[in-house]
């Protein structure tokens, strides 16, 4: 029997069979040891909404193709390795989601399904230079973008994705982003640490999170226009400086651990809203005063900076934090 809220409905291996016989708008399938889907569910023509979790699939079932109507389709953590250009005929969806499994590549076909607002190919196997086509940039109405934990290489422009408004590609391999991504409007969210990006492409001023851990960044070009960031996230990069720029009232937090950074831009003082600053291993020479005016100021870390023993400034921006109730957390 069909269990759970009509809107929602769970059933296991053997209530698969009586979808046909149902006129859902809505299903959730959670077997761990489904390996194949009843061709009676191609039948279902009225499906908006269909999510197979945890399932042994190498490949999409031949009934989902049949189900022209559906918006929203994840299939999660599988073991499906490609997938079939009958896929992309599925034109009204608008949700794709499957992450969890071992897909090697985008087929270029992708581009069909230009009323996506949502794809998450999290944790897959996307390999090499041509992982991700470059028709992905067809994908106008992207709102929302996970790529997270594969291994392709490069990304391909995707200037006209103006909807976009997170951006995931963290723990890979990519080292190259191509194009300029300064028109992408709607852009607050890019989390990509732990790849070997050297470069970023342009970035533009929406832009209120950046999560570049751990990479091979150099410059700080593409942040020219990043005047509304939030929360920066540079550690492990082989960055000299930061830019003035990005010292605005907006900042909350900025992590640049293990850098080359030789000074901090005196408009920090314009960061009035700064509670976390973190700057350990570079080669800081000295911390500028105006620090002394982001007053929410709660952690800060500078060790490891050899040449700042005896910095006044770090004296006083010390005993400031811990002088608050309860007190801040300083590391020196």
């Amino acid at each position: 029997m069909f269990s759970g809220n009509p809107e929602e409905i769970i059933i296991g291996d053997e209530e698969l069979k009586e979808m046909a016989d149902q006129q859902l708008n809505d299903a959730f399938v959670n077997d761990g040891k489904l390996i194949a889907l009843p061709s009676q569910l191609a039948n279902c023509t009225r499906l908006k909404k269909l999510t197979i979790g945890s399932n042994t699939f190498t490949e999409i079932p031949e009934a989902i193709m049949e189900l022209t109507q559906l918006e929203e389709l994840e299939i999660s953590s599988g073991k499906i390795t490609e997938l079939s250009p009958k896929l992309f005929n599925l034109t009204n969806l608008k949700t794709l989601l499957l992450y969890g499994n071992k897909i090697t590549a985008i087929p270029p076909e992708i581009s069909q399904l230009t009323k996506l607002t949502e794809l998450n190919l999290f944790d897959n196997k996307i390999k090499g230079a041509k992982g991700v086509p470059a028709s992905i940039n067809e994908l106008v109405n992207l709102e929302n973008l996970n790529l997270g934990n594969n291994s392709f290489i490069q990304f391909p422009v995707i200037d006209k994705l103006t909807k976009l408004e997170e951006f995931r590609f963290q723990w890979g391999k990519v080292f190259k982003m191509n194009g300029s991504w300064e028109n992408l409007t709607r852009l607050k969210v890019v989390m990509g640490s732990d790849n070997r990006v050297m470069d970023l492409p342009a970035l533009p001023p929406s832009l209120t999170t950046l999560d570049m851990n751990g990479n091979n960044l150099n410059s700080t070009e593409c942040l020219a226009k990043c005047n509304n960031l939030e929360e920066l996230f540079l550690n492990g990069n082989g960055l000299d400086s930061l830019p003035a720029n990005i010292f605005t009232d907006k900042l909350v937090l900025l992590k640049a651990d293990k850098n080359k950074l030789k000074s901090i831009p005196d408009e920090i003082s314009n960061a009035t809203a700064l509670t976390g600053i973190f700057m350990e291993d570079n080669q800081l020479e000295t911390i500028p005063e105006g620090i002394l005016k982001c007053t929410n100021l709660i952690r800060a870390n500078f060790k490891s900076n050899q040449n700042l023993a005896g910095d006044a400034t770090c004296a006083k921006v010390k005993a400031i934090i811990l002088a608050q109730s309860p007190p801040g957390n300083y590391w020196d």
